[in-house]
């Protein structure tokens, strides 16, 4: 008796399974990196950090106690939205890059702020690298070191996006 009783729900299984309709998987597309300070902010928020995006960066006050639960929550929201699965950039795309570091540049120093880039070989070589390896700092960094107020800040990051922002091709 037993065997009929699970025969029968085994045969109702089947015919439930046949008579349903597939359901196709919703395409999510990947974020943009100029998405990245919106969804940071939503993501940090839901782990207990207050942030504020910033162009499409992210600021964040935290104790001392905080960075490291902090930086955690950091990594597993950029994990959450594939911001973690970049590469290095090719020598091509850093050419690129460089042009629009340029025009940063030039934006940022008709705000009034001092910043230098290096030569566009330099750049592409050292792209990568520590300070002590040659590195340097990128001009929203150095016009970030100038500002006197969050406005001032604000207005570089509205006024002329970084390098980044502005590049949304290929990266890795």
């Amino acid at each position: 008796m037993k065997v009929q009783g699970w025969g029968a729900i085994a045969a109702l299984l089947v015919l439930a399974g046949c008579a349903s309709t597939p359901v196709e998987a919703p395409v999510i597309e990947a974020p943009s990196i100029a998405d990245y300070g919106k969804l940071m902010v939503d993501c940090l928020g839901e782990s207990g950090f207050e942030a504020e995006a910033q162009g499409a960066g992210v600021t964040s006050e935290t104790t001392l106690e905080q960075v490291e639960p902090y930086n955690a929550a950091v990594a597993d929201c950029e994990r959450r939205y594939g911001f973690d699965a970049t590469g290095e950039m090719t020598e091509s795309q850093l050419a690129a890059m460089y042009d629009f570091e340029l025009e940063t540049q030039q934006c940022l120093e008709a705000l009034g702020y001092s910043t230098t880039v290096p030569t566009k070989q330099a750049y592409i070589d050292h792209y990568y690298s520590s300070f002590d390896e040659g590195g340097f700092s990128l001009p929203h960094s150095q016009a970030r070191e100038q500002a006197q107020t969050r406005d001032e800040l604000e207005k570089q990051s509205t006024e002329c996006p970084a390098a980044v922002l502005l590049y949304d091709g290929p990266i890795g």
